[in-house]
């Protein structure tokens, strides 16, 4: 028995802040966009300890953790993501995204 909540997409306005991102290259300011249109969350608002485009303009973070587009951990969240079964628990769809990153990143 699922909870029968779910949360579905269906209109995206993203707003840039043209001085939050002078500098930084359009494809990068693209792919940000990109991953937080699809991703829809606000856990990207802070310093991600991997590498991944949502830092781009995270602020404190370290240039190491930063790309100027989508990482191979930024890929398997997407492909995990729209892989989960939307009628399942919350804790099954986080397992299920768990699962799935590891799998698409070559984990056991």
């Amino acid at each position: 028995m699922g909870d029968e909540r779910r949360s579905e997409l269906m209109h995206v306005l993203v707003v840039v802040d043209l001085a939050k991102v002078d500098g930084i290259k359009l494809s990068a300011v693209a792919d940000d966009v990109i991953m937080l249109s699809l991703a829809q969350t606000a856990s990207f608002e802070v310093c991600q300890r991997f590498a991944s485009i949502t830092n781009l303009t995270a602020s404190g973070c370290e240039a190491q953790f930063k790309t100027d587009g989508l990482s191979t951990i930024d890929l398997a969240y997407l492909q995990a993501l729209y892989r989960i079964d939307l009628r399942d628990s919350l804790i099954e769809q986080r397992g299920d995204l768990a699962f799935e990153m590891k799998k698409s990143l070559g984990g056991p």
